[in-house]
């Protein structure tokens, strides 16, 4: 046997046990060697033992032995071993053995146990980092998700999400409000998923945000309103205050006004001693802000006024916000009926020492004074800055500022206090800024090491080091160097501290017991940090009570058995070690002491009435040492000095109680105290007073927590619904689903325990999912909460399974949603086949999320198909093809093009294939329609069509389709319907002459299913209307016409001709017989165009008319003939 191992196997035991012969204990059933599991949780660690009786057991923690007590549960029997945690810290992680031993051996076994802490609520700063982490235990591979408001969460630059050794971890860098919210991590594996989550809270600092119009200042006239308006926000909501230069308001005259984010400082009639600073703050637990503004009083203008300043300042008068210049010592006149409004504003002025300016130097330690005077009006405020950043007075920095100086101090100073201080004056009339240049001289720093050995010699060395960073303000004038011939061993300068005094006990109880003692005499030159007391029953082994060094003179002990005898020692501690012991106390036996009760706590009226009050307490904290025998109230009226006490005959056993007989419209107050073996206790008096008088309270509700937002189970579960109405008087309660009134049945129970309610339904079902609603009412109103209830369930089967695109070797699969989810979303779908020659069901997929899938198959075989929905329940059931899928082929029986003559019928047939059967459609181009002319006729493996006395219009692409489930085939066939041409086109007539023409024609647009030969052409003369054949063999789209008579109009007619017949005639229009010219025209007016050296010239405009077509519209030129005509000039 080796530890925590059993070599020999459990059956062969018998075989090695001897009768009469003591055998040594064996595991033979040993407890996980790691055990996982949640804090707060209750563990139980379990072994089974054989060997010869007796058996002891004993169990250890981290190799310290540990007993029965709150902590653990303890038990050995039917030889099982068996170890309870109870309400499990991480504290209590760690390796658990398990020792057996009887007189033959011994036997142990270990087990290594963590707790885990759940994700817990997180609350941070704005601006802070946010971590979160989850342990997860489970087989692998883990899927590790985290999400925010049901959103997956996914890394980036701000956001790190990691899984390593069991834990999952979510770090985002920087937190902002965005950042709030509900967080869950979820683990999945092959074997389900669970999740935990938790809310994150993000704290805002408060931001403060005064308006524009006060920001930089206020100037207002005395007797005028103040308003000063800011904006605040922060999470939670900030408490805002008001000063008034660092101190209260006048509360008598100022109105603060808070509503939603605004805050609102409001001074009415103002007056000159409301100048001065006006700050608001913000605080919440991120953080305080502050923003401030000055405000300036202005009276009205006192004519003269004496103005100091040096040098002379320049003053200027402003008059309705423009500037007015004046004449020294001229009176200003203004009538009686003006009015006018004139203000005074000079810049400001600051007056400072001239070595402030040139620099002073003061030694560290010392304190810096910087006085500075400043003039102006309006009085001007000061700020104080170096390096860009306002200083406050705060610490040992100090700013006394009034209306015409200000000074800065600042008390023992140091080098960082060194540089340039800037004092800035302002006021409506402008800003004034000056430098004060100030130095702090110290002892430089240490040089900067290490201290370099360049050069060793039998009676000198050269050593190096670097000057220090900070030579105090001054040159370094020298260095000091020194040595000696030991190094110095590393040790405290003082010694440990003397013993305490002996310890007293005072205070004792049955398991605890109070220790005090004094200080030791000496503390060995360092500050003691506590003390450490030990406890040892008498003369046995001392044992360290407090595993924290005690701060204070006394120490309560705990954990003492009463009726013991305990004996009592104390060691001071410093920085050097500990002291010798202290005596050793007088034994001390803990016993139960008894005095009287401490008072009853929290006591109140719970309820009352006109005739009566309803009062609760809760026992007192001390029943000093007695049990509580019950306890006494007492009463009287409010205007009554004496208390009259209420139960005369028997204490009272409950802590509540309900008074009688009260008198309606009066006020009582009550009081109660505690009783046992050794008298009556403090009484302890409700704060409140109480008038006998009925009260009407609306109904409230308050669901349970678990029924706030959602119920969720599973069906077959039971549905609890569980809320509590605070009414008075008591409410009518009902429970609908659906405006249907629930009451008591076999599955629906309704408890009303007022203030509880309670509906139960057994044997949850999908039908049991909806929402619920209670609805409470009494005199005082009424009022309802909608409870939303989910039965979980695998989701129903499948709708409108199909199958289409069939292939050679594959299918398209599809299908649509379940009716019914089963409350949960529908994770996968699992898709299966099978030949019906054979029984067992192929995996196509098991994963699908999609509605389709493309199923792979072998040619020539038969398939069903079936599809199920999954959710996180389980699968639904199968919705299965019942019958094989074969796709549909056609195979037409024409051979090439099938050509009929006009009026003859048009039979086709094809052989038809596929499961199940497919449906058939014969279409030309579109759809036939109904026509009379066409029938159809298809069986199990055929499909005939017949169309009746055909006609040209018939000729065409006919289209055969046949579909069923498995996809759709298309077959093509073609027909040509012979018959006579169609009429040519566009016939026209050119080239006319005196007695000819040309006649010039299209081919018909139809030749009626065969080559036109020729085409027969016939004249007409319009006086005779006798048609005579012109050509009858005609093999061109057109012809010359000869031998015509000039003058005569004629029409000429063609008709296309092939081998089923002659075509219908195309007639031309009517055309006269002429020549191509006619007489010119008469010209036009003559018009003067231009007269130069008495010579005239003339243009004259003739049209000519060229006649191509009598009957079609004539080309005309114009023709421009200049004359120039000379006139004599004298």
């Amino acid at each position: 046997m080796t530890w925590g191992r059993t070599l020999v196997p459990l059956i062969s035991l018998s075989k090695v046990f001897e009768p009469g012969r003591k055998n040594p204990p064996v595991f033979t059933k040993k407890p996980s060697e790691h055990i996982e599991d949640m804090e707060g949780k209750l563990v139980k660690i379990e072994g089974r033992v054989s060997g010869s009786q007796p058996i002891s057991v004993s169990w250890f923690k981290d190799d310290m032995e540990i007993q029965s007590s709150d902590k653990y549960d303890i038990s050995f029997k039917s030889n099982v071993a068996v170890l309870c945690i109870k309400n499990s810290q991480v504290i209590d992680s760690g390796r658990y053995s398990c020792q057996a031993s009887n007189e033959a051996g011994k036997a142990s076994c270990d087990v290594t146990v963590v707790f885990d802490v759940p994700l817990k609520p997180a609350t941070v700063d704005d601006g802070e980092k946010l971590i979160l982490r989850c342990h997860v235990c489970g087989s692998s591979p883990l899927k590790i998700q985290w999400m925010k408001d049901r959103k997956e969460l996914t890394p980036s630059s701000s956001t790190r999400i990691s899984f390593s050794d069991g834990t999952a971890c979510l770090e985002i860098s920087t937190v902002s409000k965005l950042n709030a919210g509900d967080y869950l991590c979820k683990a999945t594996n092959e074997a389900g998923s669970e999740f935990c989550k938790a809310k994150v809270t993000v704290k805002e600092i408060p931001v403060i945000e005064l308006d524009l119009s006060v920001k930089n200042g206020v100037v207002i006239r005395a007797g005028e309103n103040l308003l000063i308006p800011a904006t605040v926000t922060g999470k939670p909501y900030p408490a805002i205050t008001w000063t008034k230069d660092d101190g209260k308001p006048d509360k008598d005259r100022a109105e603060i006004l808070t509503e939603d984010n605004f805050s609102i400082f409001s001074v009415k009639n103002v007056q000159r001693k409301d100048c001065g600073k006006y700050q608001i703050s913000a605080c919440n637990p991120s953080g305080i802000k502050s923003a401030w503004t000055r405000v300036e009083v202005m009276d009205p203008i006192r004519i003269p006024t004496t103005i100091k300043g040096r040098p002379t300042p320049k003053v200027t008068w402003d008059f309705d916000g423009k500037a007015k210049s004046h004449k020294k010592n001229k009176l200003h006149t203004l009538p009686v009926d003006s009015e006018v409004t004139s203000f005074c504003t000079v810049p400001p002025i600051v007056e400072v020492d001239v070595k402030l300016t040139e620099g002073i130097i003061v030694k560290a330690g010392t304190t810096i004074r910087l006085p500075a005077i400043m003039r102006g009006i309006p009085v001007p405020t000061a700020k104080w800055s170096i390096e860009g950043e306002e200083i406050t007075s705060q610490g040992n920095i100090k700013i006394d500022t009034d209306n015409f100086s200000t000074i800065l101090s600042i008390n023992e100073c140091t080098r960082n206090h060194t540089g340039t201080y800037l004092l800035t004056v302002s006021n409506p009339a402008g800003t004034k800024t000056v430098a004060l240049n100030v130095t702090v001289l110290d002892v430089p720093a240490a040089p900067i090491g290490p201290v370099n050995i360049l050069e060793v010699m039998p009676d000198s060395m050269t050593i190096e080091w670097r000057p220090p960073k900070d030579d105090g303000g001054s040159p370094i004038t020298n260095y000091i160097v020194e040595k000696r011939d030991k190094p110095t061993v590393a040790e405290h300068s003082f010694m440990p501290p003397s013993a305490p005094g002996k310890p007293q006990s005072y205070d004792t109880s049955e398991d605890a017991v109070t220790l005090g003692w004094t200080m030791p005499l000496t503390d060995g030159g360092s500050q003691i940090t506590g003390y450490i007391i030990e406890r040892r029953h008498k003369g046995g082994k001392w044992i360290r009570v407090n595993k924290t060094p005690c701060k204070d003179l006394r120490y309560r002990v705990l954990g003492l058995y009463e009726g013991s005898e305990y004996e009592f020692r104390v060691f001071a501690e410093n920085i050097a070690g500990f002291s010798g012991p202290s005596p050793v106390s007088d034994p001390c036996k803990p016993c139960r002491p008894i005095t009287v009760p401490s008072p009853p706590v929290n006591p109140k009226v719970k309820d009352y009435s006109r005739a009566t009050a309803d009062l609760v307490w809760t026992k007192p904290t001390k029943d000093g040492g007695s049990p509580i025998l019950g306890y006494t109230v007492e009463m009287k009226k409010a205007s009554a000095e004496e208390w009259k006490k209420v139960n005369l005959d028997d204490l009272i056993k409950q802590c509540a109680y309900r008074v009688k007989g009260l008198e309606e419209g009066v006020t009582y107050r009550f009081r109660v105290f505690a009783s046992n073996m050794i008298g009556d206790g403090e009484p302890r008096e409700i704060p409140e007073s109480v008038t006998a008088q009925d009260i009407l309270i609306p109904p409230e509700i308050e669901m349970e927590a678990t029924c706030r937002d959602c119920v969720t189970v599973r069906v077959g579960h039971n549905i609890n619904i569980i809320g509590y109405i605070k009414a008075r008087p008591d409410p009518e309660v009902f429970w609908s689903k659906e405006e249907t009134i629930l009451e008591n049945s076999k599955r629906v129970t309704i408890l009303q325990n007022l203030p509880l309610v309670h509906l139960k339904i057994k044997e949850a079902t999908r039908n049991d999912h909806g929402k619920y609603i209670l609805k409470a009412s009494n005199e005082g109103g009424e009022a309802s909460r909608t409870i939303t209830v989910n039965v979980l369930d695998r989701p129903s089967h499948c709708q409108n399974l199909n199958v289409t695109y069939v292939t050679k070797g594959s299918c398209m699969i599809n299908w649509e949603s379940p009716k019914d989810n089963g409350g949960s979303e529908i994770t996968n779908y699992i898709v299966e086949c099978r030949e019906p020659s054979i029984s067992m069901w192929s995996m196509i997929s098991s994963h699908c999320t999609n509605r389709k899938i493309k199923a792979k198959l072998m040619e020539g075989h038969e398939y069903l198909f079936r599809v199920c929905a999954e959710n996180k329940i389980g699968p639904g059931p199968s919705v299965e093809i019942k019958t094989p899928t074969l796709k549909p082929v056609i195979d037409l029986k024409l051979a090439g093009t099938l050509t009929v003559k006009a009026g003859e019928s048009v039979r086709m047939e094809a052989a038809l294939r596929g499961k199940p059967q497919p449906e058939v459609k014969w279409m030309k181009d579109k759809a036939t329609g109904d026509n009379p002319r066409i029938s159809y006729e298809t069986g199990p493996d055929y499909s005939k069509f017949l169309m009746t006395k055909s006609k040209r219009s018939d000729t065409g692409k006919y289209i055969i389709t046949a579909t069923n489930s498995g996809g759709t085939f298309t077959a093509y066939a073609n027909v040509n319907v012979l018959d006579v041409p169609g009429p040519v086109r566009d016939l026209r007539i050119t080239g006319i002459g005196a007695d000819k023409c040309r006649v010039v024609w299209d081919a018909p647009e139809d030749d009626g299913g065969c080559e036109v030969d020729s085409y027969i052409l016939e004249k007409c003369e319009t006086r005779r209307m006798v048609w005579s054949t012109y050509s009858a063999s005609v093999v061109t789209p057109y012809c010359n016409v000869t031998r015509l008579v000039e003058g005569n109009e004629y029409i000429f007619r063609v008709r296309a001709e092939n081998k089923m017949g002659t075509g219908p005639a195309m007639d031309s229009k009517p055309i006269t017989v002429k020549t191509q010219f006619n007489k010119p025209g008469p010209p036009d007016a003559p018009e003067v165009t231009k007269v130069n050296f008495c010579i005239l010239s003339t243009r004259f405009y003739f049209k000519l008319c060229l006649v191509e077509n009598i009957s079609t519209s004539s080309s005309f030129y114009n023709i421009v003939i200049n004359i120039a005509i000379i006139i004599g000039c004298d």
